[in-house]
């Protein structure tokens, strides 16, 4: 359960931002939709389908940008758990080249 846990948490953010990417899409569509079928004039539907776009434009800026801090610290413990091998490795071959 906690092995590899800077993987899980890279794999949580892109769950998470195609999520929201989803649901941002969904949204844009609905106001884009509704806004059609409840609009009196063109100019009206015109402006939902701007409206409805720029949802759908802003929801996959702000999850994109959401999702910077939690997939760069999955990055930071990915890369903190290699340095760390690395070191082990180094302090096992400095104690093998003692023991000979």
């Amino acid at each position: 359960m906690f092995n590899h846990i800077g993987a899980k948490i890279k794999g949580f953010a892109k769950f998470i931002f195609w999520l929201m990417a989803i649901f941002g899409l969904i949204g844009g569509v609905v106001v884009i939709v509704a806004g059609c079928m409840n609009a009196d004039s063109a100019v009206e539907i015109l402006l939902f389908v701007l409206a409805g776009i720029a949802v759908i434009i802003c929801s996959f800026l702000f999850a994109w940008l959401q999702i910077f801090v939690l997939y760069g610290y999955g990055e930071l413990i990915d890369s903190n758990q290699k340095i760390l091998e690395l070191l082990e490795e180094q302090k096992s071959d400095k104690q093998s080249a003692k023991s000979k």
